[in-house]
């Protein structure tokens, strides 16, 4: 038996106020007795729900930053479990960015070269960026997407180190003193 979930303008800003607490998407959604999909789903159908949403993504944010600072000289704090949450959070705010971004960029080949620019600051991986590419490339029909696939291919190969052929690229050349 499936339950529908009705939604409640005052989830806004009980949102707002879990995300400055330090809650988590999926402690949100524990919170407000709902899957994490359910909150994505009002997201996307109620425009000041997706702004309470991304405003408690920011405050989880300050709240790791305050953690981590409060806790400098503190010896038993878990600076590794810190650094891996703050890693997380950073990383989907650089990816939702882009993905802003590209939405607000009607060019697609623009589109596509944001993408490429995400994958050589390391914001996604390159099995996101060719999935992305692929989708934008399709489309919109691209004639030259030979040329858009050569230079992903190209920057790949500089994140990753393994050229289009699967092989380790050679180590860039580094000048020797004289």
């Amino acid at each position: 038996m499936s339950r529908t979930y009705e939604y409640d303008t005052s989830y806004c800003q009980k949102v707002i106020d879990l995300g400055d607490n330090g809650y988590t998407v999926h402690e949100i959604a524990k919170e407000l007795r709902v899957s994490f999909m359910t909150l994505y789903r009002w997201a996307e159908a109620f425009h000041e729900f997706a702004d309470a949403m991304d405003m408690a993504k920011d405050y989880y944010i300050a709240y790791l930053a305050r953690v981590g600072r409060e806790n400098l000289k503190n010896k038993k704090f878990n600076s590794r479990t810190h650094e891996l949450m703050w890693t997380g959070a950073t990383y989907y705010v650089s990816y939702r960015a882009l993905k802003k971004s590209i939405k607000n960029t009607k060019n697609p080949h623009e589109q596509c070269y944001l993408i490429l620019d995400s994958l050589m600051d390391g914001v996604i991986d390159p099995v996101r960026a060719e999935a992305m590419i692929s989708t934008i490339t399709s489309t919109h029909q691209l004639i030259d997407l030979k040329d858009m696939k050569n230079e992903f291919d190209r920057i790949k190969a500089l994140t990753t180190g393994v050229a289009k052929d699967g092989f380790s690229s050679p180590a860039p050349a580094v000048s020797q003193p004289a």
